[in-house]
């Protein structure tokens, strides 16, 4: 026996943005993971899997090319911390030492 299937406005509007019919099947169901998994319907992901690693190595990369930039106008660039910081939209930076 199926779960219990809701259908909304948001879920018909997702489908039309999609066309994606397995996306609205698995949208139909509810979120209780007894219940799906009695049925054997895939139990939805909390998180996507790999995102940690993707930001991170997103991160690494704005830190070299921050590198280069710094290294090829080192007189035009402002920073905290080398660009490893976060931003604080308001202050002034201090002109950065860029490593060479």
């Amino acid at each position: 026996m199926l779960p219990r299937r809701e259908f909304s406005k948001s879920k018909m509007s997702m489908y039309l943005r999609t066309l994606c019919e397995r996306e609205l099947y698995l949208s139909l169901f509810s979120n209780n993971p007894g219940e799906l998994e009695k049925a054997g319907v895939p139990v939805p992901l909390k998180s996507r899997p790999g995102v940690q690693l993707i930001t991170a190595s997103g991160r690494e990369f704005e830190y070299e090319q921050y590198n280069v930039l710094c290294s090829s106008l080192p007189n035009n660039v402002y920073a905290k911390s080398n660009g490893t910081a976060p931003v604080i939209s308001s202050g002034r930076f201090p002109r950065s030492r860029c490593p060479r």
